[in-house]
């Protein structure tokens, strides 16, 4: 009987976030990396970057091969700065429950890319991101290569944190009810 009425207090909550999450606007979900090249002419610098997406672009379970779906975008490489309007993606793919998958071939972004794909060009400033692996080449060299690590940065929605505020006095309610039926 106890907890009963926890299952059903907490039913209720999820219900309520689902059913607010449902109705909420599209939000930006924000995303630090970093980079360490591992060989070539940068071999041993690390480099931070950063970057957003809106939720709108969430395509849970699949892989959403667009160009541009980037928001913004920070990262420097080789004395040169990108943001999103220089560099944009290939893709981003998410897993059942809608969070970036960033172990696979996604997310793909960088300074040349199209739908579902990135390059460098031998000789050139480009570099790009595909999931765990970075790519790049600069004047007067081939493609070399590094590793690249995330961190999600996203602050929850404002409705997600009242949701969970009004929760706990609800808690300690029932709590407090079970005490006084001993």
């Amino acid at each position: 009987m106890f907890w009963g009425k926890y299952l059903c207090l907490a039913a209720i909550v999820a219900a309520s976030i689902i059913g607010t999450g449902s109705r909420a606007q599209a939000f930006p979900i924000d995303y630090t990396f970093h980079v360490d090249i591992t060989n070539g002419p940068l071999a041993g610098q690390m480099e931070n970057g950063s970057f957003a997406y809106d939720s709108s672009s969430i395509t849970p379970g699949l892989w959403n091969l667009s160009a541009g779906l980037l928001t913004s975008l920070s990262f420097s490489l080789n004395g040169l700065s990108y943001d999103a309007t220089t560099a944009n993606t290939g893709g981003l793919a998410f897993d059942l429950a809608g969070n970036l998958e960033t172990t696979s071939v996604h997310p793909l972004f960088g300074n040349d890319c199209s739908a579902a794909t990135c390059k460098v060009a031998f000789s050139t400033n480009d570099w790009y991101v595909e999931g765990p692996a970075f790519t790049y080449s600069i004047p007067g060299s081939i493609a070399f290569h590094g590793t690249v690590t995330y961190l999600e940065s996203t602050i929850p929605e404002p409705s997600t944190f009242a949701l969970l505020a009004a929760s706990i006095p609800a808690i300690g309610f029932a709590g407090r009810r079970r005490l006084a039926g001993r």
